[in-house]
């Protein structure tokens, strides 16, 4: 069904997400965009009867990517690099000796990118109930899913594949509400920061007036997401797909989604085969792809330097 959408309660919901709720990335985009939408993941078939879905995004600050720099010469916390080969370094201690600020570094970048998920679960929900209020229906999904949470916990091999994919897809939801459009590496980039944002949505019966959809792609296919990954997860820089989502057309790379959300397990076995600690920019990658991604109007994180091997 197309949605027409209701112009007053359009300002209203608008304004309260940008003046109660202070966001700057937020757009709604109406069910009708989702047609081409994986079969039992559409809207309309989530929530009986729905005409719109309402995108919003938080920044992650981008200075936090560089917490792996922040301890240079540090005299509390030394490199720890292991000179020995493989065979001399205990099997216990191989799976959790790692570069130290790296560790840490890691450690506050998860920090903040949950922290960032959280409060995107409290805003959609606030989103949520300002229009229950209003008399529409909402369904709520949080942002991130608790199977891949608790399956993350466990790690590497006992991923099962038929849960690497969510219900229902953030990055898609934004494209079509006119957030951004998507990169080679899956994510949605925005205009203002680039990939580095996380999303969260509500679908609702509330008409809402939805966003142009931004039509040019914003990612320019420079590939150093591709070449960054530090476990591949990316495949090569010529191993591109076309991917089409209604009349937009965009460069993706063929990912290998098991090896994303295990890069800790497979990030740790990588180094501690080569025994290249010093080489690793974050035990468990720290959203390296979209750390170096040139795009975006607001602060970026520093260019990754290069370390001598």
């Amino acid at each position: 069904m197309m949605n027409t959408g209701n112009n007053q309660l359009t300002q209203e919901i608008r304004d309260f997400c940008r003046q109660e709720l202070r966001l700057d990335i937020c757009g709604i985009g109406g069910v009708d965009r989702f047609a081409e939408t994986p079969e039992g993941h559409r809207p309309e078939q989530l929530l009986p009867g729905a005409l719109s879905v309402l995108s919003i995004g938080l920044p992650i600050l981008p200075a936090s990517y560089d917490w792996d720099r922040r301890l240079e010469g540090s005299s509390l916390y030394p490199e720890i690099e292991i000179e020995a080969s493989k065979n001399t370094v205990p099997a216990a201690r191989r799976e959790t000796v790692v570069h130290i600020r790296n560790e840490i570094g890691t450690g506050a970048y998860r920090a903040l990118y949950d922290l960032v998920s959280e409060r995107l679960d409290v805003m959609t929900y606030e989103i949520g109930r300002y229009l229950l209020m209003k008399g529409y229906n909402v369904l709520w999904y949080q942002t991130s899913s608790p199977i891949m949470v608790s399956l993350a916990r466990t790690g590497g091999d006992t991923w099962r594949k038929r849960y690497l994919i969510s219900p229902f897809s953030q990055a898609i939801a934004g494209l079509m509400c006119g957030l951004g459009t998507l990169g080679v590496h899956h994510c949605l980039i925005t205009e203002k920061y680039g990939p580095r944002l996380r999303l969260n949505s509500v679908i609702t019966d509330a008409p809402l007036t939805p966003d142009p959809i931004i039509e040019n792609p914003l990612c320019i296919d420079c590939n150093k997401c591709v070449e960054a990954c530090p476990v591949g997860a990316l495949g090569d820089p010529g191993d591109i797909e076309t991917e089409n989502h209604g009349s937009m057309s965009m460069k993706m790379a063929r990912m290998d989604k098991q090896k994303c959300l295990a890069s800790r397990s497979i990030y740790h076995q990588k180094l501690t085969k080569d025994n290249l600690f010093v080489n690793a920019q974050n035990c468990d990658c720290g959203g390296i792809c979209v750390k170096v991604c040139p795009i975006g109007k607001a602060k970026k994180p520093r260019p990754l330097s290069k370390v001598e091997n």
